[in-house]
């Protein structure tokens, strides 16, 4: 599916949800290059019914630290912290590779918005880890800064000619 925008992959990170239902062969598929996933793989679990935010993160590290087949794994393609943090990187790069391709001279400004978005939700639990609306908010404004980008940006990015 995700050829269809992005012929060569490059831009795509897959994330596999529900890792505990089907955990056999999941190894093989993360770390096989069978399709090509550029940004690669991160096996995630996800809240279950009314648990906690903090409650499905600690149910997160048990699975992926005591299931016989997900705990081989490596730590860096499992867990909601990880994505985050690769999602966080994916916008940086792409806000830099933006900002580069403005004509405006707004760099005294750049990421101030994001530092205010911060300094606002000072109950950061987990390190390098935002909340849900800090992040919630800097990629809404992150869309909204490219969302009048031009033309042949766009085209770039879909690796239309």
């Amino acid at each position: 599916m995700s050829q269809r925008v992005d012929k060569t992959g490059s831009r795509t990170l897959a994330v596999v949800t529900k890792v505990d239902k089907a955990p056999e062969g999941l190894l093989e598929k993360v770390t096989a290059d069978d399709v090509n996933i550029g940004l690669g793989y991160v096996c995630v679990r996800n809240r279950i019914g009314d648990e906690s935010y903090e409650e499905a993160r600690i149910e997160e590290a048990k699975l992926f630290d005591t299931h016989p087949l997900l705990s081989k794994i490596d730590k860096s393609l499992v867990s909601i912290p990880v994505l985050a943090q690769k999602l966080a990187e994916m916008l940086n790069q792409y806000s830099v590779e933006l900002q580069k391709s403005a004509e405006n001279d707004s760099s005294e400004k750049f990421l101030m918005e994001e530092i205010t978005v911060l300094e606002e939700a000072k109950g950061i639990g987990l390190p390098n880890f935002l909340p849900r609306t800090a992040f919630l908010t800097i990629l809404q404004t992150k869309v909204k800064s490219i969302s009048g980008t031009p033309i042949d940006f766009v085209a770039k990015v879909c690796d239309e000619p």
